[in-house]
């Protein structure tokens, strides 16, 4: 299984979640969320990391942090590290506590610090834990409204953003987009969340470390995506991308789109099923059998490593 994401750089901006081993509860009571909120804050100060956000749930907790120093996994090592020990005198205890390493998401601050900021505080609420965010005691949210101090949190960058009566603009946008979709949904290559810019600039740090081992998602974001693929192939064939994922019987653009996505892009078969229309099997079928056809049909195999050449090149 491939490590989780480590590519870290001044000014990175991550939402961090870190589980109970198994499912388990992480905190139990009180003593232990202002236990690891006590951790957190000396680690912020340590580390020189910047907090927007935090929530505490029972068995994980979110974070949304900047590195100006570049270094999360340091500060997630001393953070988890601390916690744990704490945890384990209390119980008298040994053993881990927290499931493998913390999952970390590369987020373009611009795009989407205020709506990550929205769905995490919504959490409690998703949880049916509260009726509204601001019962929950165990988040920033209560910070970010002004009903608590909390100065080891910034506030700052969406303050500046909703301007006069902030407070008062941020409890509104929270509100009024409850039922707004997960954004995780948009991650890209399983740890990019951020525009179509942020994600072209992602992908030149990572060109430029491609042979380092400790980021094995690399390889997923510097595939073509399928809207690549449709968009090479429609150019091509100068047909419409809509043509290619809805007509059927012997439609070569079809079949070379539906090929290509499946050997060049990271997007899961049940993905490019929804999309062509197809079902999981129906996927596989059919890129089997156009293997067999470009066997038979050398123009048809030249089309293709043509188009696969210009893809991974992209």
């Amino acid at each position: 299984m491939a490590r989780p994401l480590r590519l870290e750089f001044s000014g990175a901006l991550y939402h961090v979640i870190s589980r109970g081993i198994e499912g388990r509860d992480v905190f139990a009571d009180r003593r232990d969320r202002e236990k690891f909120l006590e951790y957190l804050r000396e680690n912020l100060k340590r580390y020189d990391v910047v907090l927007y956000i935090y929530v505490l749930m029972d068995n994980h907790y979110h974070l949304l942090v900047e590195t100006p120093a570049g270094n999360l996994s340091s500060f997630m090592h001393a953070l988890n590290a601390s916690y744990v020990v704490y945890h384990n005198r209390r119980l008298k205890r040994a053993g881990p506590l927290f499931q493998g390493r913390y999952k970390a998401i590369l987020v373009d601050k611009e795009a989407y610090l205020l709506v990550l900021s929205r769905y995490l505080h919504l959490n409690p609420v998703r949880a049916h834990l509260v009726r509204t965010p601001e019962e929950y005691e165990w988040s920033s949210y209560r910070t970010y409204l002004g009903m608590r101090r909390e100065n080891w949190i910034d506030c700052e960058w969406v303050r500046e953003r909703l301007g006069a009566n902030w407070r008062i603009a941020y409890q509104q946008f929270v509100q009024e987009k409850a039922a707004e979709q997960d954004p995780f949904q948009k991650v890209r290559a399983s740890f990019v969340l951020g525009s179509e810019s942020f994600v072209q600039k992602v992908k030149a740090r990572i060109s430029r470390a491609r042979r380092d081992a400790e980021i094995p998602s690399a390889k997923k974001l510097t595939r073509p995506s399928m809207d690549d693929v449709l968009q090479k192939t429609s150019q091509f064939f100068r047909v419409s991308e809509e043509e290619i994922l809805t007509r059927r019987r012997d439609f070569l653009p079809r079949k070379i789109a539906l090929y290509l996505t499946r050997k060049c892009c990271s997007e899961k078969i049940e993905e490019m099923g929804k999309r062509f229309g197809i079902n999981y099997p129906a996927v596989s079928k059919a890129v089997a059998r156009f293997e067999e056809t470009m066997g038979r049909q050398p123009e048809t195999a030249r089309i293709v490593s043509m188009l696969k050449k210009d893809l991974l090149c992209l």
